[in-house]
């Protein structure tokens, strides 16, 4: 982003780059582990989900598979929770859902 300024400013000899279209969403979800555990995401920052998805799992503390998460909705990842260590009712990520036209 710094380097497109500097583009615009004739800083630097390229041509500046346009920006993308923005993204506006009409609501966040955040799923919610019902367990605790240790939280391991199957999906990335900006990947597209759709409802019923595996977004990841919570595994007990001897590495047992306790519970897989599942996208409540069709969106975009906007937050995954990096931190493992998760409590019940507890975030794991947020996905924002596009508002329709």
């Amino acid at each position: 982003m710094a380097k497109n300024a500097m583009y615009f400013l004739k800083m630097l000899p390229e041509k500046p780059k346009p920006h993308p279209e923005p993204i506006i969403y009409e609501t966040i979800k955040y799923p919610k582990s019902s367990k605790t555990g240790f939280f391991k995401a199957s999906v990335v920052i900006g990947e597209k989900v759709s409802t019923g998805q595996d977004i990841g799992t919570i595994t007990d503390y001897f590495g047992n598979l306790v519970e897989t998460l599942k996208s409540p909705v069709d969106g975009t990842v906007i937050l995954v929770n990096q931190m493992p260590a998760i409590k019940d009712d507890q975030s794991v990520m947020a996905i924002g859902v596009e508002k329709s036209e």
